[in-house]
């Protein structure tokens, strides 16, 4: 089934409305579940573990909102100055 599937029928089941970006939706596959009472973290990670792309979602109020994850490259932090010198700024630091 469809993701869209998947998420209507959370939201019939649940009362929970789902908002994701359908240009997102459009990057994902098909699943097959066979869950019973199951959470709807439980339902939702089962249903992206296997999608092409990282998908995370978070609840705000009564919606919950599915993103793409945002990867950090640890090296963002990180700048050189010179041979051997090498600067990590803390995360948060300006």
């Amino acid at each position: 089934m469809t993701l869209k599937t998947v998420f209507a029928a959370i939201q019939q089941q649940t009362g929970l409305g789902v908002f994701i970006d359908e240009d997102i939706l459009k990057e994902t596959q098909t699943v097959t579940l066979n869950l019973k009472a199951a959470s709807i973290e439980e339902t939702l990670k089962t249903c992206f573990k296997s999608q092409p792309i990282s998908l995370d979602f978070y609840l705000a109020g009564r919606t919950i909102i599915v993103k793409k994850k945002t990867l950090v490259n640890p090296l963002d932090n990180v700048t050189t100055s010179g041979p051997g010198a090498l600067t990590v700024k803390a995360w948060g630091s300006s």
